[in-house]
């Protein structure tokens, strides 16, 4: 039954809705799921929805007989989720590896309609269904990473995210029943001003603008759940996204298999070449996305990330090159580790993708940083779209990889600094546009000169991607205060952090471990940080810091 609250609410919408009788499609299915496990993953889910016949209710809090498995995914500003069906078009032409498991109902949703999409929808609008049900618009969907699994591409939420092709939620004015059939009628439109598509551009895009969180915190009609989200960020609190679009660390804490060295050859002096396969292949293995890496643990505690250079689940191969500044995983990859040996791998994850709304897609690749790009350059080739990669080397014998390089003809260019074939980052950065997208792998002095001339080019922030291939983590010793454990630990000139927490107890989620993906972050209270690596943007860096790279100063209190 609806409350005395909801009952008013409904009246005044009523009396809204006579000034407005706009139709907003016709419901081609109606879809429930129940919670169950699904791949092969800790956490059940009850993405999988299967179409209903006949009517079915509609209370508080969604239709009847419909679960969510995670508490964040339901609730009464949550009821239902409606997805576009138009919109599979298009991720069947930009994922066409997927097509198979494209189609209503892939995103989870209860309502599939074709008419109206995320341009075409604000927040607080009311849509009456069949006779007697309303509903009101609360919010976009932030898509999470079951998506991924979902769909068998490893940064589907992320594509989701950043085209805003990801469906919005309501919550029930008033209760009934609806099937099938049903016409959507769009009876109130408070916020005219206020699409889905406006509201993801400040969650996901422009996330400092001020003046619209301002507006969007008290935005009748807004979830609360989003409404808190930008009231922390005009408190400097930022939220994280990683868990949310790959998953916390306890979802892969099952994703580790079993590898044997099958190849291990040099490149050049300082680049090693190693193939790995699985000790138990799969049937339909997942080839390496554009942007994705492998985490290796190396013996004890020793856990280290490299790019995929190419292969699938079953076989790939690393490109490591030997570091003055290892921390051990590249010293013991190059000395001790030797065709034939066993070790635990993760799961290929994408967490440097190729940007699904660049029309051209420009590489910087600096020594071993081109491991970062030969997959993402691969793909661009097979699918005809625009690229072109650079790559910077000291000299010939410097090279590497030079077998997947032959193959991009004249969309490859190779900077030989030896004989004067200095890379112009400036005249390259000249001949973008609005819709080209520039991703950096190199050294420190590679990407700040990139960013530098981008910013003096007038480039889009949006439009830029860096992911360093090393960073160096030691230098001087310092201690962290753990507010809410309790505890102070020390780390040393030579450790991190991350591993000194981790040794301590704690179960700190990271990814890269070499500063590009944030999803070590963690919360400083007080004290001075030497800020490094490129997971975390500049207003985030008053109350955060990488736990695996960046050091504090003196003493330093976390959130912990």
């Amino acid at each position: 039954m609806a409350t005395s609250d909801q009952s008013s609410d409904q009246s005044s919408e009523t009396s809204k809705s006579s000034t407005l009788s706009i139709h907003h499609g016709t419901l081609r299915e109606i879809r429930t799921g129940r919670i169950k496990p699904a791949f092969n993953l800790p956490n059940p889910t009850a993405i999988f929805k299967t179409p209903v016949s006949g009517p079915i209710k509609v209370g508080p809090l969604g239709l009847q007989g419909d679960q969510q498995s995670f508490k964040d995914h339901g609730g009464i500003e949550k009821a239902l989720l409606q997805y576009c069906s138009a919109h599979y078009e298009d991720w069947e032409r930009e994922i066409p590896e997927s097509k198979s498991l494209i189609g209503p109902g892939g995103f989870g949703e209860n309502l599939v309609c074709d008419a109206v999409d995320e341009t075409s929808v604000c927040v607080g609008d009311v849509v009456r269904i069949g006779r007697t049900v309303l509903v009101a618009v609360t919010e976009p969907r932030q898509p999470c990473y079951m998506l991924n699994h979902r769909f068998k591409c490893k940064d589907m939420s992320l594509r989701a995210q950043e085209s805003g092709r990801t469906g919005w939620l309501y919550r029930v004015l008033r209760e009934g029943y609806i099937e099938a059939g049903d016409e959507m009628v769009l009876v109130a439109r408070p916020n005219p001003d206020w699409s889905i598509r406006r509201v993801q551009h400040y969650l996901y895009k422009d996330m400092k603008n001020e003046e619209a969180m301002k507006e969007l915190v008290v935005l009748d009609g807004l979830g609360e759940a989003i409404k808190k989200l930008f009231a922390n960020r005009l408190r400097k609190q930022m939220e994280n996204f990683a868990d949310r679009l790959v998953g916390g660390e306890e979802e892969f804490s099952g994703a580790w298999a079993d590898y044997v060295v099958a190849q291990k050859t040099y490149e050049n002096a300082r680049i090693l070449c190693v193939v790995f396969e699985a000790k138990k292949p799969l049937k339909e293995p997942e080839p390496a996305l554009p942007g994705s890496h492998v985490r290796v643990k190396l013996g004890g505690d020793l856990v280290r990330a490299y790019s995929v250079v190419s292969g699938n689940d079953n076989r790939f191969e690393l490109g490591i090159a030997l570091s003055d500044k290892s921390r051990g995983g590249s010293a013991y990859i190059h000395d001790a580790l030797q065709v034939g040996d066993n070790l635990s791998i993760s799961t290929i994850t994408s967490s440097f993708p190729l940007h699904p709304a660049a029309d051209r897609h420009v590489f910087i690749a600096g020594g071993i940083g081109i491991t970062a790009f030969i997959a993402a350059a691969k793909q661009c080739e097979e699918k005809g779209w625009l690229y072109h990669l650079h790559y910077l080397i000291r000299n010939t014998a410097d090279m590497s990889f030079k077998r997947y390089l032959s193959e991009l003809g004249d969309n490859c260019t190779i900077h030989d600094k030896s004989i004067n074939q200095i890379c112009d980052v400036e005249k390259i950065l000249r001949k973008t546009d609005s819709l080209t997208h520039v991703y950096c792998c190199g050294s420190q002095r590679l990407m700040d000169d990139v960013k530098q001339k981008a910013k003096a080019n007038g480039m889009n922030d949006e439009n830029l991607h860096f992911e360093a291939f090393e960073v160096d983590a030691s230098g001087d010793p310092f201690a962290a205060c753990l507010q809410k454990s309790q505890k102070t630990v020390k780390v040393r000139g030579t450790q991190t952090l991350l591993d000194v927490l981790r040794d301590s107890g704690f179960e700190v989620p990271s990814s890269c471990e070499v500063g590009n993906c944030g999803t070590c972050r963690v919360s400083v209270l007080k004290g001075r940080v030497e800020h490094r690596g490129t997971g975390l943007e500049d207003w985030d860096k008053s109350n955060a810091m990488l736990s695996c790279v960046s050091r504090g100063i003196g003493e330093i209190v976390l959130d912990i």
